[in-house]
C-alpha cells in the first residue's frame, strides 16, 4: 500500500511539474495540496520499496524526491541486489547524499565495508546525516574526488548539488572549489566486488587511477553513468587489457548505437563492465 502511495505522490508531482506552467488555475488549486503531502527539509522518512526498504533519508528539497521513497536509478539499485552479498567490499565513487552507499551497507551487512567518496562538503554532510540515522557502521566516508593522480583538484557547482564536478574552466558562473584528489589505488583496499561510479563525465580518469584495485579484484564488476560516447570511450581505454566486457544494465551485450542514442535521448545512460555477467 505505501508502494502505491509512493508512486502515485510522484505521478502527481511529475504531472504538476509538466503542467503547472500552461494551466495557472490548475496550479493555485494543487498547490497546496502537494505542498501537504511532500516531506519537510530534514524530515526523516523511510524508504518503503526495493533493496534499500527500510531505510531511513533525511529529506531535502535540493536531492531528488525519488530517492527518499527509494525509486531512484532502479537499474542501478537492481545492480546493487544482484551483485553485492553478505561480507563484500562495494565503492560508491560520486557518493552525492549516500543514497546507493546506505543501500550497499545493508546488503553487505555488518561483516561488508562500504567506501563512498565524495568530494563536495555538501553532500558529505548529506552523507554523514543518512549514515547516522541509519546508525550504520559499515560505511567509510572518503571526502575526496577520485582520479587518476594524488593532490588537489577544482571543483564547480553551478547551484545543482547533483552535477557538481571537476572543473572544465568553461562555466565563469561556477562557485569554484579547491578539493582533495587521489587514486583508488592509493587506498589499498581489499578485493572489491562492485565499483558504482557517477562523476559527470570523468569516469575514464577513475578508472585510470583504479586498475590496481580492479587487476587484484577478478570478481569485481563497474557500473557507470555515461554522459558521452567521449567517456565511454576513455572508460573503455582505461579499463583495456584487463579483461573487461561491456553490457547494458539488461544483460544485453552493449551495442554502441543504442547507447548513443540513451546518452541524445536523455543526457546520460547507465553500463557495466564485468568479466562476466
Amino acid at each position: 500500500m505505501a508502494d502505491g502511495m509512493n508512486v502515485t505522490l510522484l505521478k502527481l508531482m511529475g504531472a504538476y511539474s509538466r503542467w503547472v506552467g500552461r494551466f495557472p488555475l490548475l496550479h493555485r488549486i494543487l498547490s497546496p495540496f502537494l505542498r501537504g503531502m511532500k516531506p519537510k527539509d530534514g524530515q526523516v522518512i523511510t524508504m518503503s520499496g526495493g533493496p534499500g526498504a527500510g531505510l531511513k533519508w533525511v529529506f531535502s528539497n535540493q536531492y531528488d524526491i525519488r530517492q527518499g521513497f527509494g525509486v531512484y536509478e532502479t537499474d542501478v539499485q537492481g545492480a546493487l541486489a544482484r551483485w553485492l552479498r553478505e561480507g563484500d567490499v562495494f565503492v560508491d565513487v560520486g557518493g552525492h547524499a549516500g543514497f546507493f552507499s546506505l543501500m550497499g551497507a545493508k546488503l553487505v551487512g555488518p561483516r561488508g565495508r562500504v567506501f563512498c567518496f565524495e568530494p563536495f562538503p555538501k553532500n558529505m554532510a548529506m552523507c554523514q546525516e543518512n549514515l547516522k540515522v541509519n546508525d550504520l557502521e559499515n560505511v567509510e566516508l572518503v571526502s575526496a574526488a577520485l582520479a587518476d593522480h594524488d593532490g588537489q583538484g577544482v571543483f564547480e557547482y553551478s547551484g545543482n548539488l547533483s552535477t557538481a564536478r571537476f572543473s572544465s574552466g568553461g562555466d565563469t558562473t561556477a562557485e569554484n572549489l579547491a578539493v582533495a584528489v587521489s587514486r583508488l589505488d592509493t587506498y589499498c583496499l581489499p578485493a572489491v566486488k562492485l565499483v558504482k561510479i557517477d562523476v559527470e563525465g570523468f569516469a575514464g580518469g577513475v578508472l585510470r587511477g583504479a586498475r590496481e584495485t580492479l587487476a587484484r579484484s577478478p570478481e569485481c564488476r563497474v557500473v557507470v553513468e555515461v554522459h558521452s560516447m567521449d567517456e565511454f570511450a576513455a572508460v573503455q581505454a582505461a579499463l583495456e587489457g584487463l579483461g573487461f566486457l561491456y553490457f547494458e544494465m539488461t544483460g544485453e551485450a552493449l551495442d554502441e548505437d543504442r547507447l548513443h542514442r540513451g546518452i541524445l535521448a536523455s543526457h546520460t545512460s547507465h553500463i557495466v563492465a564485468t568479466r562476466r555477467y
